[in-house]
């Protein structure tokens, strides 16, 4: 793996690799690009200039793995006489420390008006590319300060978007384009990021050695109050709306419904009661109250039942080792006989541990 060294102007300054014995070589690297570097001459030091100097706090690190680029900015370092330790994010500082003020919208507004109205791209090189959400407006509200990742993660979420980064180098290694791409949330009908993987199909003691499943149910809740704010301070509920919801799965069984200011997830209520013997108590909901950023009662509602859907049943995350040709956001087909009832499931990445010098390290995360 070549990694080049920038300047904080993105010029090439310098170069690691491990197959070559003439440059700097790195270890120790993790998924949020931990690496380090030993402190030593290499044949394209001058008496002026030594290579491992370009490792410092101003210092931009890229490499491409699987047809993509990727850009890191160093920041943070840990050095003593014979190694230099660099921890790496892959944004600009802009994103990741400069703030934005609270905003609220006087109208409905798209995607990209946010995105412009908050100058959450245009002080920063960053323009949006793939927009499949590009048609949809809401009214929106934010009351405190974010940095500028913060919210356009905020505002994605708000939109039931998934993003993704995408960085484009020059050959001579400036930057050419730096993009971020919105899609659909992940749902029965979009994939959100990522792709659905019909070429990959895990199965237990076939082409997987084993699966360590986690079950958690800490942050389960089924019964959700959901309130916003108007202008003056008032709080603004979803009670009175003349189309209260009320969801049927697909075995014809309530899910889902409004009743008043609240909302439901009845199966979960009878699976996960809040008591320990539910028939001797007359309240078995567990409740969690949350504040929307709105004086909007259907965004109100729609962000209360989105937080409800994601808390009624327990989150399942399963973690294989070893190295997978999947990518964040991939869909794929795993069967494991191990367990009971045998697992069959398709399953989407959520998680990697890659590590380019120690492979035996590498995990793959999975989750519902």
């Amino acid at each position: 793996m070549l990694l080049t060294i920038h300047d904080q102007h993105l010029n090439k300054v310098a170069f690691i690799d491990n197959n070559k014995q003439k440059t700097l070589n790195y270890y120790g690297d993790t998924s949020t690009f931990e690496f380090t570097v030993f402190k030593r001459t290499v044949q394209s030091d001058t008496s002026s200039k030594q290579a491992y100097k370009s490792l410092n706090d101003k210092a931009f690190v890229s490499f491409k793995y699987k047809r993509k680029t990727y850009v890191f900015n160093v920041m943070k370092i840990t050095e003593d006489e014979q190694t230099i330790k660099c921890y790496c994010e892959n944004l600009n500082l802009e994103l990741l420390n400069e703030y934005v003020n609270p905003y609220k919208a006087s109208e409905a507004l798209t995607f990209k008006q946010y995105c412009d109205n908050m100058g959450l791209l245009n002080f920063s090189i960053l323009s949006i590319g793939i927009n499949e959400i590009a048609d949809r407006k809401l009214t929106l509200e934010w009351t405190g300060q974010d940095t500028k990742l913060a919210r356009l993660l905020s505002l994605a979420n708000k939109f039931n978007a998934e993003i993704e980064f995408d960085t484009q180098l020059n050959p001579n290694s400036t930057l050419k384009s730096f993009t971020v791409n919105a899609y659909h949330e992940n749902d029965e009908d979009h994939q959100g990021v990522g792709r659905v993987r019909t070429d990959i199909r895990l199965e237990y003691k076939k082409n997987l050695k084993s699966i360590k499943r986690t079950v958690d149910k800490t942050s389960i809740f089924n019964a959700v109050w959901p309130v916003g704010k108007d202008g003056e301070g008032n709080t603004v509920t979803i009670g009175g709306m003349t189309d209260p919801i009320k969801e049927i799965n697909a075995k014809g069984i309530l899910e889902f419904y409004q009743e008043g200011d609240m909302l439901f997830a009845p199966i979960s209520r009878q699976m996960y009661p809040s008591a320990f013997a539910p028939e001797n108590s007359d309240d078995q909901w567990i409740r969690k109250d949350m504040t929307v950023e709105s004086d909007n009662q259907s965004v109100i509602r729609a962000a209360g039942l989105k937080a409800l859907k994601n808390a009624a049943y327990p989150a399942v995350s399963y973690e294989i080792d070893g190295f997978l040709d999947v990518e964040i956001g991939d869909t794929v087909q795993i069967y494991d006989s191990g367990f009971s009832p045998a697992l069959n499931i398709r399953a989407r990445v959520s998680e990697q541990t890659i590590s380019f010098t120690n492979p035996q390290s590498n995990k793959t995360t999975f989750a519902n």
